[in-house]
């Protein structure tokens, strides 16, 4: 005759087991955030809210949040605020535009790339930290005030226009 044996494990073991499990599926959900990449039309102007204005499967870049790549072709209008919390990379590449009738927010190890003979116009403030850059061969200006914190370069052989506070 074969037996299997059956041991039973405490109560207490149980719901820590449990506890464990369900700590490391959210710890493996939150650090595999996948970055998401975005890429306006070429030689068109749109606003950014158009999904028309957008190429890739990944549509319209939230305004919000963080592990994005963002490059900006043509003539792209942001009417409002965009507030990234980490990881972001936005290309403004070589002879295109980007207005942000608005704030913008960009923190930790995040980067501005603004390519040759292109612009960035920011019409209201620049609040920079963490880890930030900015690279620019071209113009930026920015209408309200500009502010960096912790380990911000900015790597500018082009213009930069600050029309509020530095």
């Amino acid at each position: 005759k074969f037996e299997v044996r059956k041991d039973k494990m405490p109560p207490k073991m149980k719901i820590l087991s449990v506890l464990a499990i369900i700590f490391l599926a959210c710890q493996s959900v939150l650090w595999a955030q996948p970055t998401t990449n975005h890429s306006s039309l070429n030689e068109r102007r749109r606003n950014w809210e158009q999904a028309s204005a957008w190429t890739t499967a990944d549509g319209i870049p939230a305004k919000t949040g963080q592990k994005k790549n963002i490059t900006i072709n043509g003539f792209i209008i942001e009417t409002g605020d965009l507030n990234y919390s980490n990881d972001v990379n936005i290309t403004v590449e070589t002879g295109d535009t980007l207005v942000i009738d608005g704030n913008i927010t960009l923190n930790n190890n995040s980067n501005f790339i603004v390519g040759t003979n292109a612009v960035l116009i920011i019409r209201g403030n620049l609040v920079a930290s963490q880890n930030f850059t900015i690279q620019s061969s071209s113009k930026i200006i920015i209408g309200g005030s500009a502010t960096t914190q912790n380990n911000t370069d900015i790597i500018n052989s082009g213009n930069l226009y600050v029309f509020g506070t530095e």
